[in-house]
C-alpha cells in the first residue's frame, strides 16, 4: 500500500536525523466459523504468516446454521477508510452479493479482530450497527438484517446463499480513503449434499386435466399400487407397474385389425402419471445430516436445478420358449444401439416411446407457488426438458411449505407392458460454457452415456416394470358338481408371459342361484320359436345336471311336433312342408333325421346360453366365467363337443366380456388339450387375438401371428404344448401390429413395413 508523507528536512552540517515511521496494514485472517470449524484464510503474498486450522472442504448450512464470518486487521494507525465483503461463485467474475462494511458503521474495519454474526444470508444493512466487544473481537450481527431476496433474485430468492452456485469464494477487500492501495484476503466454503431420498409423491401431486375424473381415478389406483407395493423400488429391486386395462373385443372383425392397440392407446394414452419426489438432506458443518423438509436449511435449496434421466432397462427373455424367445429379441434389438437412450423397450414404430420424438417420460409441467396446502390435481415443481440431453427433464424445487426441501416429476413410463425403466436424478448446479450457443451449459446436460457424477449427488431407483391387468371378477358354476374347476392360476400364467397380470378378484367359483337361473331359461326359450320350445323338456332345468340345457331326445320331440301339428289342423302335407323348410344343406331336416336333430340342439342351445348367463354378469368391468359340464343333455349325440367359446352375453361390452367353458371331454391319445388351454384360447379371442393361419388362412390377416411357429395358443394344434406366439405377445402387450410415428397414431393401417426385424415382417 503506497503512502505520502511530509517530512522536515535537516541540514547538512546537522547531526540530527529525521525519520519517517511507515504506518502498517495487513490482513491476517478472513474465514467463517460454524460450530468450531473454519475456512481456510488466503492473505496476499507478503502478508505476515499466521496460525490457520481451517479446512477447504468446510461447510454448512444456511439458514439453519448460526456461525460468523471472522476477519483480522492490523491498522494500528487507522489508514484503512474503505472495506467490503464480496461473494463469488465459479465462471462468473461479477460478485454475487457486496457487503459495504461501512454500512455497518466504521468500526466494522477498525484495528483487531472482527466476527460478523452470519447464518447464510444476504442483507443491505439499513442502518448502523455499533460493535460490540466480545470474545472473538469485535462483534456485528449480520442476522439483525433481514434477509433481501431483491438482491439477486435469481440466484437467492430467499435472501439466503444457495445449494446452486456452491462453492463459494468470500473476499474481504480494504484500501485507504483514496483508494491508493488495496489489500485483500479471501476464503472458501461449501453447501454440501448429505443424501437424496427418492420417494413416491403424494395423491395431490398427480396431475389431472380434470380432477377426479375417469383418467385422473385411474392414475392415483396406480400410484395406490406402487405406494401399497412398497413405494419405489430399491436400487437392487424391481417394482411393476400394473395397468388395468379391461378391453375387450366387440366385433369379430377387430380382432383381425388394430382395434386392441388402439383402445389400449385410448385408455392409458402416454402412461400413466406417478409423481416421484427427491428429498434433499444437505450437510451441517459436523457432516451431520439435515433434513431440509423437517425445517430450517430448506431456503438452501434456492433454484438448485436437479437432472432427471432415466435408462431403458435390458429385458430378460430367457423365460419364453424358443421360437417366442427369437420372435421376441429380433423385436425388442428393433434399433437397440442407435436410440437415445439405448435399449430395447417398445419404439416409436410400435407406439412406444424409445426412439426418435418419442413422448417424453418426465412431461413439463408448470408447478405452482410453495404453499402449506397442496393443490389437488397439479403438479407442484416446475419441471422442463433438457436442452441438449432431450430425454432427460430439469426440475426446481420448494424452499418453503408443504413440500419444502423437495423437488420432483411427474414419471410417464410407456404404458406397453414389459418396458422397463430406471429413475436416476442428479445435483445438476456444475456448469460450464457452451460456445456452440453461446451460453452457460450444466455440466450434465450431455448426450452421453452414462452420466459421470459424483456419488453422493445422484440417487438411483430400481427397476420399474411396466404390467397390464385384467381382472377375472366373476366365475359361476351352474351347479358346485361341476368339476373340475379352471385352474385360473395355469391360466394366468400363461398370459404372465406377456406381462399381464390377470388377476383374480373372484376367488373360488360359486353356483348359480336356482331361482335365477330357471327363471332366465324361461324367459330366454320364450323367446324362441314353438318348435325350439318344444324341444327343451319339462323338467327342472336346473336339477336337471350339470350341462347347460335339458332337451328332449328326438323321439320326445317328434311328439311335440306331432301334437303342435294336430292342434294347429295340419295335414301331413303341411307338416311335411314344415319340417322340409328347416333342412340343413345338404336337404336334411331334423324331423326325420336324428343326426340332424341333434346339430339342431347344438345350434339352439347356443343361441340360449349367452342369454340365460347374462343375468349372472357381474356389475364392474372384467372377465366373467361360466361353467357347466356339457351344453346339453350328456348322452346326446354332439353334446360334449363344445369346448367353450368366447361369449357375449347380455351386458357385454368394451370393458366386460364373458367366456362359457362347457366341455368335458379332455384328454385320450394325442390329446394335450386342457380346460385351462381353452379358457386361455377364448379369453384371447376377448384381446383381440384371431386364430392362427392352420386354423383358416381368412382368420389370420395382415400377419397377426408369427408363422415360423406352429404351436401357438390361438390354434386348434391339439397334439402339440400350445403356448402364445411371439407376435401374440406383443400384440398383449399393448404393441401395434401396424408402423405408428411418435405421437402412437398408425402410418398406414393397410401396410406392414417390412424396414425392420421381428413383428414387422410380414410373413
Amino acid at each position: 500500500m503506497n503512502r505520502n508523507a511530509e517530512v522536515a528536512l535537516t541540514l547538512r552540517e546537522d547531526t540530527n536525523l529525521n525519520r519517517l515511521r511507515v504506518p502498517e496494514v495487513s490482513l491476517l485472517k478472513l474465514c467463517v466459523v460454524v460450530g468450531g470449524k473454519a475456512s481456510k484464510s488466503y492473505l496476499q503474498s507478503g502478508a505476515p504468516k499466521q496460525k490457520d486450522s481451517g479446512t477447504d472442504g468446510f461447510h454448512f448450512v444456511p439458514e439453519k446454521e448460526t456461525g460468523s464470518i471472522a476477519y483480522e486487521i492490523d491498522d494500528v494507525c487507522g489508514v484503512v477508510a474503505k472495506a467490503k465483503l464480496e461473494l463469488f461463485c465459479r465462471f462468473k467474475p461479477a460478485p454475487l452479493w457486496t457487503l459495504d462494511l461501512a454500512k455497518l458503521g466504521p468500526d466494522a474495519y477498525s484495528h483487531g479482530k472482527h466476527s460478523l454474526k452470519w447464518d447464510g444470508r444476504v442483507v443491505t444493512p439499513d442502518k448502523v450497527q455499533a460493535g460490540k466487544a466480545g470474545k472473538d473481537g469485535l462483534e456485528h450481527d449480520l442476522t439483525q438484517y433481514n434477509p433481501d431476496a431483491t438482491i439477486k433474485p435469481d440466484s437467492f430468492p430467499d435472501g439466503y446463499i444457495t445449494l446452486e452456485y456452491t462453492p463459494y469464494k468470500l473476499k474481504l477487500t480494504v484500501s485507504d480513503k483514496d483508494d491508493h492501495g488495496v489489500l485483500t484476503a479471501w476464503t472458501f466454503f461449501h453447501i454440501l449434499i448429505k443424501e437424496i431420498v427418492l420417494e413416491l409423491g403424494p395423491e395431490e401431486a398427480v396431475p389431472a386435466a380434470t380432477v377426479d375424473d375417469d383418467r385422473h381415478k385411474r392414475d392415483k389406483a396406480v400410484r395406490k399400487q406402487i405406494a401399497d407395493d412398497g413405494g419405489l423400488p430399491a436400487a437392487s429391486a424391481t417394482r411393476k407397474i400394473y395397468l388395468v386395462s379391461n378391453l375387450y373385443k366387440t366385433a369379430s372383425a377387430e380382432m383381425s385389425d388394430n382395434t386392441g392397440y388402439q383402445q389400449f392407446r385410448t385408455l392409458w394414452a402416454d402412461g400413466p402419471n406417478v409423481p416421484v419426489l427427491a428429498k434433499i438432506h444437505l450437510a451441517d458443518s459436523a457432516d451431520a445430516v439435515v433434513k431440509l423438509e423437517d425445517g430450517p436449511g430448506a431456503k438452501a435449496l434456492g433454484k438448485a436445478k436437479f437432472l432427471w434421466d432415466w435408462e431403458d432397462v435390458a429385458e430378460d427373455t430367457s423365460r419364453h420358449h424358443a421360437k417366442a424367445k427369437t420372435f421376441l429379441n429380433d423385436a425388442l434389438n428393433y434399433d437397440k444401439n442407435t436410440t437415445q437412450p439405448k435399449g430395447d423397450n417398445a419404439h416409436v414404430d410400435r407406439g412406444g416411446k424409445r426412439g426418435p420424438n418419442g413422448h417424453p417420460v418426465f412431461p413439463a409441467q408448470a408447478g405452482y407457488a410453495p404453499k402449506d396446502t397442496l393443490d389437488a390435481g397439479k403438479f407442484p415443481f416446475e419441471v422442463k426438458a433438457a436442452d441438449t440431453r432431450t430425454w432427460a427433464a430439469q426440475s426446481l424445487g420448494w424452499t418453503q411449505g408443504k413440500l419444502k426441501g423437495q423437488t420432483g416429476v411427474v414419471f410417464q413410463p410407456a404404458r406397453q407392458a414389459g418396458d422397463g425403466f430406471k429413475i436416476t436424478v442428479y445435483l445438476a448446479n456444475d456448469r460450464c460454457f457452451d460456445s456452440v450457443k453461446n451460453k452457460e451449459k450444466l455440466v450434465l446436460d450431455v448426450t452421453a452415456a452414462p452420466l459421470k457424477a459424483a456419488d453422493v449427488i445422484k440417487k438411483s431407483t430400481g427397476t420399474f416394470e411396466m404390467w397390464r391387468q385384467l381382472e377375472v371378477v366373476n366365475y359361476q358354476k351352474k351347479k358346485n358338481t361341476v368339476t373340475p374347476n379352471i385352474n385360473l392360476a395355469t391360466v394366468a400364467d400363461y398370459y404372465e408371459k406377456a406381462n399381464v397380470l390377470m388377476k383374480n378378484l373372484a376367488g373360488a367359483p360359486g353356483a348359480m342361484a336356482k331361482a335365477t337361473y330357471n327363471t332366465a331359461m324361461t324367459n330366454a326359450v320364450s323367446a324362441k320359436g314353438w318348435h325350439i320350445r318344444a324341444a327343451v323338456s319339462a323338467n327342472d332345468q336346473y336339477d336337471a345336471g350339470g350341462y347347460f340345457i335339458d332337451f328332449r331326445d328326438h323321439a320326445g320331440w317328434r311328439t311335440e311336433v306331432d301334437t303342435h301339428a294336430t292342434n294347429a289342423g295340419w295335414t301331413n302335407v303341411q307338416k311335411s312342408a314344415w319340417s322340409v323348410g328347416l333342412s340343413n344343406a345338404a336337404g336334411s331336416d331334423p324331423y326325420t333325421n336324428a343326426a340332424v336333430y341333434y346339430q339342431f340342439l347344438y345350434d339352439w342351445a347356443i343361441g340360449i346360453i349367452e342369454t340365460v348367463c347374462g343375468s349372472f354378469m357381474a356389475a364392474g368391468d372384467g372377465i366373467n366365467i361360466f361353467q357347466f359340464h356339457n351344453l346339453f343333455n350328456s348322452a346326446y349325440p354332439r353334446a360334449t363337443d363344445l369346448n367353450g367359446f368366447a361369449a357375449n352375453p347380455p351386458g357385454s361390452g368394451r370393458s366386460k366380456c364373458g367366456f362359457i367353458q362347457c366341455g368335458s371331454n379332455y384328454g385320450g391319445a394325442g390329446n394335450l388339450n386342457t380346460r385351462e388351454q381353452t379358457c386361455t384360447h377364448e379369453i384371447g379371442h376377448q384381446l383381440f387375438l384371431p386364430h392362427t393361419w392352420q386354423v383358416s388362412p381368412a382368420h389370420d390377416p395382415q400377419g397377426s401371428h408369427d408363422r415360423n411357429d406352429n404351436a401357438c395358443t390361438m390354434s386348434y394344434e391339439f397334439d402339440k404344448t400350445r403356448r402364445f406366439c411371439g407376435l401374440c405377445l406383443l400384440r398383449l402387450r399393448g404393441w401395434s401390429k401396424f408402423q405408428t410415428d411418435a405421437t402412437g397414431a398408425e402410418v398406414n393401417p393397410a401396410v406392414r413395413t417390412v424396414k425392420d426385424t421381428g413383428p414387422n415382417k410380414h410373413p
